[in-house]
């Protein structure tokens, strides 16, 4: 098993322990997404799609509004592999969620941070449709 692939388990891994988390979180009624006590996880694309795109600068960006925000201690920021939406790229997907943000900008980074972190509401008209998924070609 090749070292990528190895990577890409153990991150599988990490994602399902941390949403079954979030999942036994939100039945306890734990405090709700908009509340002090929230803290998020996002995944930013780091494949070669959103990387030609442009995600080392919405990295660098989303990096600096989270401390700008002082929400450092809330949220964790990560680089992922392909998220199956490489022809709208970058985007991130933030949990609890998932919610993932495509085409992003510095400019709609701002917005994810100010509406979504601070105001715990999803930028509904920047979040990934279903029909913006690749299409692997096989028939399901």
């Amino acid at each position: 098993m090749s070292y990528k692939c190895k990577l890409e388990r153990k991150q599988l891994g990490s994602d399902l322990v941390f949403a079954l988390i979030m999942a036994k979180t939100k039945q306890k009624g734990e405090p709700k997404m908009n509340e002090e006590a929230t803290h998020f996880r996002i995944y930013c694309c780091g494949n070669v799609n959103c990387l030609a795109r442009g995600a080392d600068d919405i990295w660098r960006v989303l990096d600096e509004q989270i401390w700008l925000a002082k929400l450092s201690e809330r949220v964790e920021l990560r680089r992922s592999g392909c998220q199956d939406h490489c022809d709208f790229g970058p985007n991130i997907q933030i949990w609890p969620g998932p919610y993932r943000y495509v085409e992003l900008t510095p400019a709609k980074i701002k917005q994810i941070v100010r509406q979504h972190l601070l105001a715990g509401q999803p930028v509904e008209e920047l979040l990934a449709k279903p029909h913006m998924r690749r299409q692997t070609g096989k028939d399901s």
